[in-house]
């Protein structure tokens, strides 16, 4: 999984495309699928590719198929990627996925986690970033914050 790390390091979106299709095709084992994942969300672009990656209708078929008869594995995805979102932007796309997409059973406390997790990260990133960027000009992706 170094390897896998090393690579979720990189911003070229087909890099990150194809680290994402690695990760979820059959040559990786099912227990690894989730330590990909998180090296991928540590990162702005990897974590913003792996839930646009993920909230695709094909692929969460894909994903909760794999994983259907291990919700731990799956819950762990959940955790790792929506993690990675900060924005209310990410929070309501999150909210609508999960509302939206049938879920695996085992489950629902990740989704009901991750979706809190979202909204705290959200308010504090809203909260925290103009102090941060007074003390730290250029330190803070607005961007991210205000997306």
């Amino acid at each position: 999984t170094r390897c896998y790390g090393a690579l979720a390091a990189s911003k070229d979106p087909t890099l990150l495309s194809k680290v994402l299709q690695l990760a979820m095709s059959e040559s990786i084992k099912s227990q690894d699928v989730p330590g990909v994942m998180a090296s991928l969300a540590q990162y702005p672009e990897g974590g913003a590719a792996a839930w646009e990656y993920l909230r695709t209708s094909a692929t969460w078929k894909v994903v909760s198929g794999r994983f259907n008869k291990g919700p731990t594995l799956l819950s762990g995805i959940i955790k790792v990627v929506g993690g990675a979102l900060v924005t209310r932007e990410g929070q309501q796309q999150a909210e609508a996925f999960f509302s939206s997409e049938p879920m695996i059973p085992g489950t629902e406390r990740a989704v009901d986690q991750t979706l809190e997790r979202i909204k705290i990260n959200a308010g504090q990133a809203e909260r925290d970033a103009p102090a941060i960027q007074s003390w730290l000009p250029g330190a803070v992706k607005t961007e991210l914050i205000t997306a």
